[in-house]
């Protein structure tokens, strides 16, 4: 028996693309196909944010065999510095920005897959799943539904 996941996926028309771009989505335009996204603040406090902030950038793994090795990029990329005394990340603005605000994105000219993924540029993990999505971006996702702008697309893995 295979195991089915749920993702989100738009309704590829113009009327949606359109209703996205008055309701806060933007372009990003790429060379083969173009993306659009929509910021998505996180809490700093939910499990989202605090799971990145410990199972990374306060890791001691992570920071013995990434960070002293790229300092200086992280330091320009992320505004990311430890904390001397608790050698906690210290949480700049910049870095909590970085932390906080994830996006929801959709390639329109492929498969319109509703993803959502983290600013941090080292991380390129984009996850599609239902259950991510409604948890970390429940209003966004109500209102598109509710507009009938995606529907629900079921993957199966065998």
């Amino acid at each position: 028996m295979s195991e089915k996941n749920i993702i989100y996926k738009l309704k590829n028309n113009k009327e949606c693309l359109q209703q996205l771009l008055d309701n806060g989505w933007q372009y990003i335009p790429e060379t083969n196909n173009t993306l659009i996204f929509k910021y998505v603040r996180q809490p700093l406090d939910s499990d989202l944010v605090q799971g990145s902030l410990n199972n990374i950038y306060n890791n001691p793994e992570w920071k013995e065999k990434f960070y002293k090795k790229h300092k200086k990029i992280l330091k320009e990329k992320l505004d990311l510095e430890y904390n001397y005394w608790t050698d906690k990340a210290k949480l700049s603005k910049e870095f909590c920005d970085i932390l906080t605000l994830w996006n929801m994105q959709c390639s329109i000219y492929d498969d319109c897959f509703i993803g959502f993924t983290s600013l941090d540029p080292f991380d390129t993990n984009v996850y599609y799943n239902k259950k991510i999505l409604d948890k970390y971006c429940t209003e966004e996702i109500h209102f598109l539904l509710e507009n009938n702008l995606i529907e629900e697309f079921v993957v199966e893995n065998n």
